[in-house]
């Protein structure tokens, strides 16, 4: 005598993607990120570099109450604030969110990839400045625990 028996389940739809299984609360190690800066105006290339990260060097933890703290083996801990919605991250310095910095985040439940555009002025000298251009993009694996 022999048979099969199959069961299922239906998945319940997810109401806060920050929330998911592939939302973005939880721990990150950053692998790996590019910055590209450069001249706004002219489009020359100032830099052009990309820094690779061991285990733990540089973690990110977004929490659910909007919050990311970023502790880093060189510079220590540092505490930042986010919204995430429809694959846009947006960080800022400010619990307001005021001035953010937009990032387009594609996130799987191990894996992330953030890009974006900022501008931002780079003293040349105590009286002139530059706008210059960083395009960034950073990869990230979940850290489980």
């Amino acid at each position: 005598l022999s048979y099969t028996m199959t069961s299922c389940v239906k998945d319940e739809e997810p109401t806060d993607n920050n929330k998911t299984a592939t939302g973005i609360v939880g721990k990150w190690n950053t692998d790996e990120m590019n910055l590209v800066i450069s001249d706004s105006i002219t489009g020359l290339k100032l830099t052009d570099t990309t820094i690779a990260y061991g285990q733990g060097e540089f973690v990110q933890e977004f929490t659910q109450d909007g919050m990311v703290i970023t502790t880093d083996t060189e510079d220590g801990t540092d505490t930042s604030y986010y919204t995430y919605n429809n694959g846009k991250l947006l960080l800022s310095e400010m619990s307001d969110m005021s001035d953010p910095t937009e990032l387009d985040a594609t996130i799987t439940a191990t894996e992330a990839t953030m890009t974006g555009t900022t501008y931002t002025l780079f003293p040349i000298d105590p009286t002139t400045f530059l706008t210059v251009k960083i395009d960034q993009r950073i990869n990230a694996t979940r850290i489980t625990e």
